[in-house]
């Protein structure tokens, strides 16, 4: 996979965030080619986010990065390929097409295109991955837009490959900027509850159920031209691999 790690041009941070960053980059500073080699790079911006999101609180928060970069070597992040979840990903159950007006990568859901299981954790890896190697370099977030429609209960997964979907995204802290969940119903919200005791409080409060009424606000967070047709926007493009799966 090709990386492009940049540094966030950011304002200087105050005196006490500071030292915590200094604090946190001295801890980490042996783990930086293990990570480097998985494709990360504990670089400030990214040692910035982890600690945004530990609320600037220091404690474990090194232990938490390295078990990241165990995850990733464990996992060989570097060595996921499409070709070894096609069947799955051709299907078009989950991409990344277009940008939030914040210009944040979307990555589409669509659940009711699930008939088998197995690949959805590489599959959702290589998509987030995707999503982070076409930001701009002053990006560090990408949205999601689920899209519910035609869901049915035997779509959800099974508790366990839940559970390994949020474990998976907990080694992407601070990525994700909103969920915008579109066209759910019953199984919807059964799968909602599935899921929502795994998740922590930051992230629950990223979802956004639209019914059919509020479907239109989602136009405030991304233009009608970036926007698929097939929930609202006036964007055409129709599902294509070879543009909206990662090419490695």
């Amino acid at each position: 996979m090709n990386r492009q790690f940049n540094e966030i041009k950011q304002s200087a941070l105050p005196s006490n965030e500071q030292f915590h960053l200094s604090a946190l980059r001295e801890r980490v500073k042996e783990l930086e080619l293990r990570a480097l080699s998985s494709g990360m790079e504990l670089n400030d911006n990214e040692l910035k986010r982890w600690l945004r999101v530990a609320n600037w609180k220091t404690k474990n928060l090194a232990q938490n990065i390295e078990k990241t970069v165990v995850w990733r070597e464990q996992s060989q992040i570097n060595k996921m390929r499409v070709k070894d979840v096609k069947e799955l990903a051709y299907k078009g159950m989950s991409y990344v097409h277009g940008i939030t007006k914040e210009r944040h990568p979307i990555l589409y859901y669509r659940p009711a295109k699930i008939h088998a299981f197995d690949g959805m954790e590489k599959l959702l890896v290589l998509n987030v991955e995707h999503a982070i190697s076409v930001m701009p370099y002053d990006v560090e977030n990408f949205a999601v837009i689920a899209d519910m429609e035609g869901l049915k209960y035997r779509n959800i997964p099974p508790l366990r490959t839940i559970k390994k979907t949020v474990e998976v995204l907990n080694n992407y802290p601070g990525r994700i900027s909103h969920v915008f969940v579109l066209n759910w119903n019953g199984p919807s919200l059964f799968a909602w509850r599935c899921l929502r005791p795994f998740l922590s409080k930051k992230i629950k409060d990223k979802f956004l159920f639209l019914s059919s009424k509020e479907k239109r606000s989602i136009l405030r967070y991304i233009s009608k031209e970036q926007l698929e047709a097939a929930v609202g926007g006036q964007n055409t493009a129709v599902f294509d691999p070879a543009l909206m799966l990662p090419q490695w």
